[in-house]
């Protein structure tokens, strides 16, 4: 997509949808180093099972457990989201769908931390 044609309902829209990152969040890091601290061994941004298109956060591919990790807004976290008040709507449905929606692999136990989730208590749900 050119810079010229958008998606985005504003440009300052645009810059804040283009600055998040899509790994290496603040989250991700810091349940990473706790775990690595814990001496577990895991992938990162890795596919679960090689047909599916998503990717895992953290993955424990001999235990079979694939971590996703959400930011409170893609989550719909109670204590620290926020609606958009352009195009509403969309946004409603779409966290709706993130919050119901479960990963599914095939014989994979499966894990979502949230920004705000205690990473002690994530990685003492890994062993």
């Amino acid at each position: 997509m050119s810079d010229d044609a958008s998606w985005a309902s504003t440009p300052g829209v645009r810059r804040s949808m283009r600055a998040n990152r899509g790994r290496d969040t603040s989250p991700e890091l810091a349940i990473r180093r706790e775990l690595h601290r814990r001496g577990r061994r895991y992938f990162v941004n890795r596919r679960p099972v090689p047909t599916i298109r998503r990717t895992s956060d953290i993955l424990f591919p001999r235990k079979k457990v694939a971590v996703l990790i959400d930011g409170c807004f893609w989550h719909g976290c109670p204590l620290h989201r926020t609606w958009p008040k352009t195009n509403s709507e969309f946004w409603l449905s779409k966290i709706e769908t993130n919050i119901a929606r479960t990963p599914r692999r095939p014989g994979f136990g499966r894990k979502r931390a949230g920004e705000c989730s205690d990473s002690g208590n994530t990685s003492q749900s890994t062993r």
